[in-house]
């Protein structure tokens, strides 16, 4: 997966900066959205258990809805911070002069 998201990228027109962040953030949520979607049952069922104890008492504020919600955000935004270079912020700092 990240060959396939390195050759989508290189792919990318660089003399359109604008153009090559905004694809290049589509690119690096779709890499997220499939590393999160392999992940094996058991492993994402784990991740979420550790998403919701590190929410802890701030889930009973909520609704089911919307905890479960809060918790797949967190185990996602765990799962982003193991590629912390793909960032729009990281794209637009390589194309500013």
């Amino acid at each position: 997966m990240v060959e396939e998201l390195a050759h989508d990228l290189l792919a990318i027109d660089p003399d359109w900066p604008d153009a090559l962040v905004a694809e290049g953030t589509r690119l690096c949520r779709i890499f997220l959205s499939k590393c999160w979607e392999s992940l094996e049952p058991d492993h994402r069922a784990a991740e979420l258990a550790k998403a919701r104890e590190e929410l802890g008492d701030l889930i009973d504020a909520m609704t089911e809805p919307q905890a479960e919600q809060a918790v797949e955000e967190v185990a996602r935004d765990r799962l982003r911070q193991a590629y912390p270079a793909l960032t729009t912020a990281t794209l637009w700092a390589l194309v500013s002069p």
